[in-house]
Parts: C-alpha cells; structure tokens; sequence
C-alpha cells in the first residue's frame, strides 16, 4: 500500500503541475523534478501561481482520497520549513498525510 500512495501523490503532483502548466507561458512552464523549487528564494511561483497551484492540488487530493487538505496553511510557512520548498517535500508532506 505504501508504494501505491506514493505514486498516487506524485501522480497528483504532477497533474496539477501540468494543468498550471496549461496557464503560463513557455517561458514560465514548470517541470516535474523532485529538486525544482516552487515558491520562496528562488521558486518558480508567484503568490497567484501558489494559490493556483494549491487549488488544483486540493481538488484532487479531495477526489482521489475523499478529503480535501488545507494547504494554504502551509503555504504560510517559513520558507525552510515549507512543504512548497521543492516537489519532492511536497510529495513527502502529502503522503504522510493520508498515510
């Protein structure tokens, strides 16, 4: 079961990174690698793309696991302790939650 949440989130990453995608430019475009950092020194995400972001992510977490998580919270983190640091802190903050 472990593995298939993990894939499950990452999947629900990657959907939602793609569906942002569909809204910018080329030239803002974001890529699914674990180490591209989202938001704070050197995110590739303003504060509406954030929100977007967010969005997309709690409708379908909400879909896929029948609750939807507040992430806005988190976004209010500091950026060294934020789950939005990088994909891959964000893979591992949601997982441990519906784990």
């Amino acid at each position: 079961m472990r593995v298939g949440i993990n894939e499950t989130i990452r999947r629900i990453v990657e959907d939602s990174l793609a569906e942002l995608n569909e809204q910018r430019s080329k030239d803002l475009q974001l890529s699914f690698e674990e180490n591209c950092v989202l938001y704070g020194k050197g995110g590739k995400l303003d504060s509406l793309g954030l929100v977007q972001f967010i969005v997309a992510l709690e409708q379908r977490c909400e879909s896929q696991f029948g609750s939807r998580p507040n992430l806005a919270v988190l976004s209010e983190h500091s950026e060294k302790g934020s789950p939005f640091s990088n994909i891959n802190d964000l893979c591992i903050h949601l997982t441990a939650m519906y784990n």
